[in-house]
């Protein structure tokens, strides 16, 4: 039995020895559409203070909105603010709106953008996205409001905050 295993080993080996090797090239493609996406850390709701009428005007403490974004894709985020009664004003990053009765204007700040880690094939690190932040406040001026059965005395207005990439 140890004849034939050591006979086997030597066939073996010689075998290995003759073993040609051949090489066959192929290319790797990929159609890659980047894309961004909301983080699932924004707030959903920005509440004013209670607001009296003809009182001091009343600020929202500033909310941080984050998107996740591919990496280089180049977002930035816009003061595009749908939904709702309003306009963009003519001043940069600022939208005026009324809700409640009451008018109040919202403002952006520029965007910031935390760049990603890059994927490697070290390690399979997948690598990270880029992220997009903005902070979004805004503010209730004095105003005396209105008293209407058909607006609510608290009230939401709904708005979405855009970014193009």
């Amino acid at each position: 039995m140890k004849k034939l295993s050591l006979a086997l080993a030597a066939l073996a080996l010689c075998g290995a020895a003759n073993a040609a090797v051949v090489n066959a090239n192929f290319a790797v493609t990929v159609n890659f559409t980047s894309a961004c996406q909301v983080s699932t850390s924004n707030p959903t709701t920005l509440a004013f203070p209670a607001y009296t009428a003809f009182g001091t005007a009343v600020s929202l403490t500033p909310a941080t909105f984050s998107f996740e974004c591919s990496r280089g894709a180049g977002a930035v985020a816009t003061f595009a603010m749908g939904g709702g009664v309003g306009s963009t004003s003519s001043v940069a990053n600022t939208g005026y709106f009324s809700t409640a009765g009451l008018n109040y204007f919202l403002t952006i700040s520029a965007s910031t953008n935390a760049p990603g880690n890059a994927a490697t094939a070290a390690n399979n690190a997948i690598g990270g996205p880029d992220v997009v932040s903005v902070n979004v406040g805004g503010t209730i001026p004095q105003q005396a409001g209105i008293t209407n059965s058909a607006i609510a005395a608290v009230d939401t207005d709904n708005r979405v905050l855009i970014i193009t990439f």
